[in-house]
């Protein structure tokens, strides 16, 4: 484990002082958004929230959220890739939060953007010409940036809201996002900072069991930038990539790697999967001359091992569960989907 690392959970269990920086019970409220919006939706498109079934979820005072946070914009999504973010306020505050879902499960393309062919610059917003993120990640910011709400008649994008909101007060903002989404969200908040920057607004950056968003240059860039920070549980495989996913065989996470497992009835050799997303996107690196790197202040939440009656794809289920980290944070969890299999064995 890195210095950094074993830090990082070394003040997450208590054993030192917290950084000034990152606030737990932030983390808990950004989580709990985060998990919000994967709520499925009551009409005919269950993949397709609207605005009342946000709504419900905001007004649970059982939540982190306390029922003190409400709906300004959204649910919007994007036209090419089902990607869905949404814009909350915390009541009587100028505080705001811009929420990315993460892959929706039943969606290939949603699937599909997880896979990096290509890194693209963003320097256009980061000022930088060397920072480049995933292709897939890239195209999913400028869909979304063109996305307006569904099931309403407002048709203003995201910047037209922000310009709106900025117009009034001095906005805090934080950019979140779980799985996927905590992918996108350190480059949601390059584009938000850069948009707002003479408003004077403060952005930060809570990105859950995120992906590597790009290289280390843009990784740089959000340290200097930004507050951003980069929450992963230590037995969730989804942080491993892109940077470290050959790191998941030696590491044996969240135990230890299969030769095959069952997709369906069909086998699948699972490390000789791992070994190939390995080179490729080893690869892409190498192809633009840079290397991946996660974005944003590592902390690791307590190691807590699932029941091992499950599989390994069950296992890795239960580690990347969003309400597993609400559990591993110490908040409550939501109604929102299953509820975690780690709350059986406690912290390790």
């Amino acid at each position: 484990m890195r210095h950094s690392d074993e830090f990082s959970l070394r003040f997450v269990l208590g054993i030192v002082p917290m950084p000034e920086l990152f606030d737990i019970n932030v983390a808990r409220v950004q989580m709990t958004l985060c998990a919000i919006s994967y709520v499925k939706g009551t009409g005919s498109d269950k993949t397709r929230p609207n605005p009342c079934d946000i709504e419900a979820e905001l007004a649970k005072t059982g939540y982190a959220t306390g029922g003190q946070w409400s709906l300004v914009w959204g649910p919007a999504y994007s036209a090419f890739d089902d990607n869905m973010m949404y814009l909350v306020q915390q009541d009587n505050t100028s505080n705001i939060a811009i929420v990315i879902r993460g892959t929706e499960a039943v969606d290939i393309k949603s699937w599909c953007e997880d896979v990096p062919k290509g890194m693209s610059d963003v320097s256009g917003y980061t000022h930088k010409q060397a920072t480049l993120v995933s292709d897939e990640f890239a195209d999913a910011i400028s869909h979304l940036a063109q996305a307006v709400p569904v099931g309403s008649d407002d048709d203003r994008t995201l910047g037209a809201i922000l310009d709106k909101l900025a117009s009034k007060m001095v906005l805090s903002v934080i950019v979140t996002g779980h799985s996927q989404g905590g992918g996108l969200a350190p480059i949601m908040g390059a584009w938000i900072a850069d948009r707002l920057a003479a408003q004077k607004a403060h952005v930060k950056v809570y990105a859950f069991a995120p992906p590597t968003p790009g290289n280390t240059e843009f990784a740089s860039w959000v340290a200097n930038a930004l507050e951003a920070f980069h929450v992963a549980n230590p037995h969730d495989l989804v942080p491993f990539g892109y940077a470290r996913i050959g790191s998941v065989i030696t590491d044996k996470v969240p135990v230890e790697v299969p030769e095959f497992v069952s997709i369906d009835g069909v086998p699948f050799p699972l490390r000789l999967g791992i070994d190939t997303a390995d080179l490729a996107v080893k690869a892409i690196a190498d192809l633009n001359d840079t290397s991946w790197a996660p974005a944003g202040t590592s902390h690791l939440l307590p190691a807590v091992a699932a029941p091992t009656d499950l599989d390994y794809l069950q296992q890795v289920d239960a580690q990347h569960n969003y309400n597993s980290y609400l559990y591993l944070l110490g908040a409550p969890q939501t109604d929102v989907g299953t509820k975690s299999p780690l709350e059986v064995r406690g912290v390790a």
